[in-house]
């Protein structure tokens, strides 16, 4: 099980949720960027836009290393 955006409650022992997380900022950024290209008739990119991200591995998904 996985959960996306690592909000505080996924990190609380009981649940120990393994989440994804991205950096919002940027992809508010590149998506502002496109839109006003685009209102100024620019002709948009035909490929993907990148945005980093993280997994953050926990009790959901983690292997134990002691077994």
């Amino acid at each position: 099980m996985a959960g996306f955006d690592d909000i505080p409650a996924a990190s609380w022992a009981s649940v120990d949720l393994t989440t994804f997380t991205h950096d919002a900022a940027a992809m508010v950024d590149e998506t502002l960027s496109i839109v006003l290209s685009a209102e100024k008739g620019k002709p948009l990119a035909a490929k993907p836009v990148v945005v980093s991200a993280r997994l953050i591995e926990r009790g959901t998904t983690r292997k134990d290393l002691r077994s």
